[in-house]
C-alpha cells in the first residue's frame, strides 16, 4: 500500500502543516467542496434550483460551498424587520396623503373667506 507524502518548499511536511498553509490562503478544507467528482457533477445537474426541507437544491448546495448559509437567519430577521418598517411607512404615508387631500379640499373655502377679510 502506498503512503502519502506531502512536501512544502522541497521538504517533507505533515498533512496538518499542509492544511494550515492552505487555510492561510483561504482554502476551506472543512467543507472540502473544491473537489467535485464526476458522479457529483451529474447529481448537481439534476438538482432543483431551490430545494425543500427534505432535499436541498442547487441554491443550498452553493450556500454550503460558499459558506453563506450562516447568514440565512440574519437575512430572515432583516427581511422581517424591513417588512415591518415598510408597513409602518405606508401607514404614515397614508396619513400624510389624507392630510394633503384635506388641505387641498379646504383651499377653496379658505380663498372664499379671505375675500371678506
Amino acid at each position: 500500500m502506498a503512503s502519502l507524502r506531502y512536501t512544502i518548499d522541497d521538504r517533507t511536511s505533515s498533512w496538518t502543516e499542509v492544511g494550515d498553509r492552505l487555510r492561510a490562503y483561504g482554502i476551506d478544507l472543512d467543507h472540502n467542496r473544491f473537489l467535485i467528482l464526476q458522479g457529483e457533477v451529474e447529481s448537481i445537474a439534476m438538482m432543483k434550483p431551490k430545494g425543500e426541507a427534505s432535499q436541498p437544491g442547487f441554491l443550498e448546495f452553493l450556500e454550503e460551498i460558499i459558506g453563506s448559509e450562516v447568514f440565512i437567519g440574519d437575512i430572515e430577521k432583516s427581511t422581517e424587520n424591513m417588512n415591518r418598517l415598510v408597513e409602518e411607512r405606508n401607514l404614515h404615508l397614508n396619513r400624510v396623503n389624507a392630510a394633503h387631500k384635506d388641505v387641498v379640499a379646504l383651499e377653496g373655502p379658505k380663498s372664499e373667506a379671505m375675500k371678506y377679510v
